[in-house]
C-alpha cells in the first residue's frame, strides 16, 4: 500500500475507504483520488468546496492529517490514526 507517512512527518495517519472499490487509502494528507481505482474524493470539509472557483483553490481544501479534527471525518469511510 502506497503511503507518504514517515516517522519524521505528521503524527497522524488518515485512512480513507473508497466507496467505489473498497480500497483503504492511507496518507498523511487528504487524498484527492483513490490510489487503486482513481475515483475522485471530495475534501473532508466539502461544504466549502463550492466556494472554490479555481483548481488551485479547490486543491487547497485538502488538508494535512495533522490539521484534520475528529468532527471533520466522514463516519464509516474515514479514520484518523494517531
Amino acid at each position: 500500500m502506497k503511503s507518504d507517512f514517515s516517522t519524521t512527518g505528521p503524527s497522524k495517519l488518515l485512512v480513507r475507504m473508497c466507496h467505489k472499490c473498497g480500497h483503504a487509502n492511507e496518507s498523511a494528507k487528504e487524498l484527492e483520488r483513490c490510489e487503486k481505482c482513481g475515483k475522485s474524493f471530495l475534501p473532508l470539509i466539502y461544504a466549502t468546496a463550492q466556494e472554490a472557483k479555481t483548481t488551485k483553490a479547490y486543491q487547497q481544501l485538502f488538508q494535512k492529517s495533522s490539521d484534520v479534527e475528529d468532527e471533520d471525518l466522514i463516519t464509516g469511510l474515514t479514520v484518523l490514526w494517531d
